[in-house]
């Protein structure tokens, strides 16, 4: 007898249970593959490789991760030799150039590194307010600062350093402050500044030149004492000078050389503020006038008739020279001393030295020399300077030299 329809019974349909068994199992063999899925990635949710499905069947877009901001992390080490380095990471061009000309116009573009610094324009948020926090402080280090680094980390300042005398730790509050306002945490460690050395200066009087060194206390007034020394006329200046931060008046300044009245009392004033160890040794004018003779007769010698004591056309400017030199000392006693090469009989050649002599002692009484204040002299061969064997020597050894007398 069969059961009413609708009406379940102990014995139910067979097929009912199938499918109902089918079902449950299918659905614990996908529940197992989705955890075991979940399993493999270590518990991390895998959205950046994740297909989803559209209702209408096609795949949808694949979902990634946003990528972290591009770190900003840079530095400048300014040491106190004067160089400057730059490192680390910024966003741009823009940031990279704006640095290395804030450090350029601070410390001096010959005393820059940049290699070092980078540029990651891979995103993030934007630095630039944070960068131009930084370069006002690079602006500023140079004259607060013997030495230091400054450096920016995300969104941290950080500037440590030695102070500049004169100087305290709170130089830079104003733009730590502003660096503050730009969401910065700052930090600082600034040390008192080192007691330094009183400068040692020497300012070297050559032939031709004057060699400065030592140490000054600004490139200014370094500057200014290159210019006045040039304004000597005394040669070119070589600076061998070094800056620090002492006070000018601390400490000495030692003079060498060899100087005339005038030059010597003028060099000694360029550096009366400070102790002077004196070592020059001072010329009077008429020795100085004497130097400047056999200079002058040395670069352009006079010339003669070959033989004879006639003095050529060309030697007359040079004559001019040396009687303007002997008046400006008038009252000096001069020798004019003649001198030969060993060629020819050395009788000869003493007579041919003196009468050469004789004939430059009379032009340059033309030209408005006291003759009571010159005599002339000659020593023939017997006083050579150079080789006798060679044209260049006995060229050498012809010649009119000056001398001052009782000196």
């Amino acid at each position: 007898m069969l059961s009413p329809a609708g009406d379940a019974s102990d014995d139910g349909d067979p097929f009912l249970g199938l499918a109902i068994t089918l079902a449950v199992t299918i659905a614990l063999v996908v529940s197992a593959v989705v955890v075991a899925t979940a399993g493999g990635h270590g518990g991390q949710t895998a959205t950046s490789s994740t297909m989803a499905t559209s209702t209408t069947g096609a795949p949808a877009p694949p979902t990634t991760s946003l990528r972290p901001p591009a770190p900003i992390g840079v530095s400048v080490v300014w040491a106190d030799d004067g160089s400057a380095e730059i490192r680390g990471t910024v966003q741009s061009e823009d940031q990279f150039e704006a640095i290395v000309a804030a450090s350029g116009a601070a410390f001096g573009e010959d005393n820059v590194e940049a290699d070092r610094l980078l540029v990651d324009d891979s995103g993030g948020v934007n630095a630039d307010e944070r960068i131009g926090v930084f370069v006002s402080i690079i602006d500023r280090m140079p004259s607060r600062l013997t030495e230091g680094v400054a450096l920016l980390q995300d969104r941290r300042l950080t500037l440590t350093g030695t102070l500049a005398p004169g100087f305290g730790d709170d130089v830079f509050d104003d733009l730590l402050e502003t660096a503050t306002d730009a969401g910065l945490a700052t930090g600082t460690d600034l040390a008192a500044p080192v007691e330094l050395a009183a400068y040692e200066r020497t300012i070297e009087v050559g032939d031709a030149e004057i060699v400065v060194g030592g140490t000054v206390s600004s490139s200014d007034d370094a500057a200014a004492l290159i210019a006045a020394l040039e304004q000597l006329g005394l040669g070119g200046v070589v600076n061998e000078l070094e800056i620090t931060t002492v006070s000018p008046t601390d400490g000495s300044v030692t003079l060498i050389g060899e100087l005339g009245d005038a030059e010597a009392e003028a060099l000694r004033a360029l550096v009366a503020d400070a102790m002077v160890r004196d070592q020059l040794v001072v010329v009077s004018a008429e020795e100085e006038a004497i130097d400047q003779l056999n200079e002058l007769f040395s670069l352009e010698p006079i010339l003669f008739d070959t033989g004879q004591a006639t003095i050529r056309d060309e030697s007359a400017s040079t004559l001019d020279r040396a009687a303007e030199i002997l008046v400006e000392v008038e009252g000096a006693a001069v020798s004019i001393a003649g001198h030969t090469d060993s060629q020819g009989d050395a009788e000869a050649n003493l007579v041919l030295s003196e009468d050469r002599a004789e004939a430059v002692l009379q032009a340059l009484v033309e030209r408005g020399v006291d003759p009571g204040s010159v005599i002339a002299e000659g020593f023939g061969e017997s006083r050579p300077i150079d080789d006798n064997t060679t044209d260049e020597g006995r060229q050498a050894n012809r010649r009119i030299e000056f001398r001052l007398l009782g000196a």
